[in-house]
């Protein structure tokens, strides 16, 4: 079902069919098109988009989290030879999720900044957030291929995932003002809501 057929239902629907299946920019670009009207929308609709906009923006920032460490690991590489038998996409997941070692080095502030778009992502919950950012992802995913040992490569995958980044970037700063916008229609419906209830109380 489309989203706009749903969210005029009032119905969970929509927000099922972005749990359901990887994100692509065509979706996020549609979702923001659809949800511009939202002076038009009813408060069901509206929420709906919120929550949809919701997953959208969580799915941007963990995808923007992750090519970030892409793009430290891959700059640090140029400038080092890769160590013996270790593929760069191994060292993600270790750095982002594994514990301190106070035997090694720890993360840099810069790294703290480039990670920074992950707070407030509960993913022990939400189990959906690596389906929905596969497609997202392509670009840190073909990093399992890259010949470390070949400076252009590595050269061109940065720039690659520079590229993607910097997309995911501006898009999930047009998701966030979209949710702005949503936030504050809804703030004000609330008030103008509440303000008869006041005037019959006075």
């Amino acid at each position: 079902m489309p989203p706009t057929d749903a969210h005029a239902e009032g119905g969970d629907a929509a927000e099922l069919w972005l749990r359901d299946r990887p994100i692509n920019l065509i979706d996020i670009a549609r979702v923001l098109g659809e949800s511009a009207n939202i002076e038009r929308l009813d408060g069901a609709a509206i929420r709906a988009w919120r929550d949809d906009l919701t997953l959208i923006r969580d799915s941007l920032s963990y995808a923007r989290a992750i090519l970030a460490a892409d793009v430290a690991i891959l700059s640090e590489s140029g400038s080092q030879s890769p160590p013996a038998g270790r593929d760069v996409v191994d060292t993600v997941p270790s750095g982002l999720w594994s514990s301190p070692d106070p035997d090694q080095d720890q993360w840099s502030a810069e790294d703290i900044d480039d990670l920074a778009d992950l707070e407030g992502l509960d993913l022990a919950i939400d189990e959906d957030l690596f389906t929905r950012t596969d497609q997202l992802l392509a670009a840190h995913r073909a990093l399992a291929r890259l010949d470390r040992s070949s400076a252009a490569a590595t050269a061109g995958a940065l720039a690659q995932i520079e590229e993607q980044l910097a997309i995911l970037t501006e898009r999930h700063a047009t998701v966030e003002a979209r949710l702005q916008q949503i936030r504050l229609v809804i703030l004000r419906r609330y008030r103008q809501e509440a303000s008869p209830a006041r005037d019959q109380s006075a």
